[in-house]
């Protein structure tokens, strides 16, 4: 009877002992397939915003209003208004875009429509973190996407801030000169992180 019972224990405890190495593998299975479910996800959103914002500054680059801005030195007053109006209208076009700037490398001057200028220099530019990417001519940073804080203005203050991806397009990427022109594209991190658990 003794025998049994031990027999009948010893039976049961290697038939939960299974069971629960079984289920724990199946779990351990699960999770790695959910796991790299996501890590596919994110990297095909992180894939397509790459796709996506390189079309957007080479359209943003080809523009009509864009490219007299970034050739010319002088400007009038008309020309300025449509170029706003077109670079607001590209920023607008989607929630993603945080913020489009032109930097014209002959003038040293920067465009931005989200301040309350359109014109700025190195001076009063309220974003001053970006003048690291476009003094850098390496072009290490080009079309990648760079995390940081984003400073902006509204009504001339420029004491807020978001956390953005920056890409950088040089205008000749293989030969990087000083007075080369730069686009920047800045792409708003929450609307890229409510994208990606969209999926």
């Amino acid at each position: 009877l003794i025998l049994c019972v031990v027999l009948v224990a010893v039976v049961s405890l290697l038939l939960s002992s299974l069971l629960y190495i079984s289920f724990e593998k199946a779990i351990a299975a699960q999770n790695a397939t959910f796991i790299q479910g996501n890590l596919e996800k994110t990297a095909n959103s992180a894939r397509f915003m790459a796709e996506w914002v390189r079309t957007i500054a080479i359209q943003t680059l080809y523009d009509n209003e864009v490219t007299r801005l970034l050739s010319y030195g002088g400007y009038n007053q008309q020309n300025v208004a449509i170029a706003r109006r077109r670079l607001s209208s590209i920023r607008q076009a989607s929630p993603y875009i945080a913020g489009i700037y032109l930097y014209n490398g002959n003038t040293g001057q920067i465009y931005s429509d989200i301040g309350s200028l359109f014109a700025y220099t190195r001076e009063t530019f309220f974003d001053e973190a970006v003048f690291q990417y476009i003094d850098d001519t390496s072009a290490r940073h080009h079309l990648v996407p760079i995390p940081r804080i984003m400073r902006y203005a509204r009504n001339g203050t420029g004491d807020m801030t978001g956390d953005v991806f920056t890409f950088v397009l040089y205008e000749n990427p293989n030969r990087r000169g000083e007075d080369d022109n730069v686009i920047l594209v800045n792409i708003s991190r929450q609307w890229l992180d409510h994208a990606i658990r969209s999926f």
